[in-house]
């Protein structure tokens, strides 16, 4: 029996093994998160340039920029939607309709330009662009 090969490893070996793997793992773990977080950064930013130049796009149609509030229900936000890709839901969203008769589906829709990976409130619909004059 002593001249019989040992197969496998011991438990002690295992559990070595295991706790390396741990450690390079938890030594890892932050340079992932970083990376992540630089890509969350420079995701926002790059939402930001889209906001500016939608509002630059604005205003060339327009000749002047967007008012903060329009009729005191719709924002800037909303106005430039059709310069963010998004006059599909700009065209939704009827500005005059009585509020007892607006249809809000395109209120529930994310507006991806105004998300920001890192926010921990992570959506805005269409419905933070309109309000009740009420």
């Amino acid at each position: 029996m002593a001249n019989s090969q040992r197969r496998g490893f011991t438990l002690i070996e295992l559990l070595v093994v295991i706790a390396i793997i741990a450690i390079l793992i938890g030594l890892l773990m932050p340079a992932v998160q970083k990376a992540r977080e630089a890509a969350n950064r420079t995701q926002c930013s790059n939402n930001l340039k889209q906001i500016a130049l939608a509002m630059h796009l604005y205003e060339n149609t327009h000749k002047h920029l967007p008012p903060s509030r329009l009729e005191q229900r719709a924002s800037w936000a909303w106005l430039i939607l059709p310069f963010l890709e998004q006059d599909n839901l700009y065209r939704k969203i009827e500005l005059g309709a009585d509020v007892a008769k607006i249809d809000f589906t395109p209120f529930q829709v994310n507006v991806p330009v105004y998300y920001c990976p890192s926010r921990v409130r992570n959506s805005l619909s269409a419905a933070s662009f309109i309000q009740d004059p009420g």
